[in-house]
């Protein structure tokens, strides 16, 4: 039973993106809603994907070559767990992108993405984006396109496929002050390694 009417959802959504592509010219980028205050906002679920998902050993090829890292980590991840070293002429930023809410995990893109804009403003920017496992980073990416960044990079494995790997990063087990304000100092400069 169950089988039948997620079918005719999918058939139902697959008719409605193809009418927008008509409507649109055969550009299909936003659908809009109202939310409950009766505010137009634009929904980004069927935004054509266009940034890559990549592992951590493309990844460090990119950060060599002068790519930003972007990390949607809350702080006191990278506190438990280290944070990625970036190469000489890359750059380090903390934007969280989920924070714990009274049901789960919420994602305030406008917020985030507000954020990331006066750390990142140039739409040109490339930036290599990152969370713990691969699952953040991509909503966070997604809202990146959406916004204009047009070279963006997903790190497919996060932050603990970067370190399963032996990507050199740095722990906060054994800092000699909290991580929290080297993050901040990172944010200011470049971290090398």
């Amino acid at each position: 039973m169950w089988c039948r009417s997620w079918r005719s959802a999918g058939l139902a959504m697959g008719l409605v993106a193809r009418l927008a592509l008509q409507e649109n010219g055969g550009n299909l980028t936003t659908f809009g809603s109202v939310s409950k205050v009766g505010v137009y906002r634009p929904l980004q679920a069927f935004t054509v994907r266009r940034f890559k998902s990549i592992a951590s050993a493309e990844a460090m090829d990119l950060l060599k070559s002068g790519w930003k890292y972007l990390d949607v980590r809350r702080a006191e991840e990278g506190e438990a767990y280290g944070v990625p070293c970036v190469p000489s002429g890359s750059s380090y930023h903390l934007v969280t992108s989920h924070v714990l809410g009274p049901r789960g995990m919420v994602f305030d893109s406008e917020a985030w993405l507000e954020d990331v804009q006066q750390k990142i403003p140039d739409k040109e920017a490339k930036i290599v984006i990152g969370c713990a496992a691969g699952v953040r980073s991509k909503a966070a990416a997604r809202v990146l396109e959406a916004a204009g960044y047009l070279n963006v990079q997903e790190l497919d494995d996060g932050f603990n496929g970067w370190a399963a790997r032996n990507r050199s990063c740095r722990s906060g087990l054994h800092a000699t002050k909290p991580l929290t304000e080297d993050l901040k100092l990172l944010d200011a400069e470049p971290f090398h390694f």
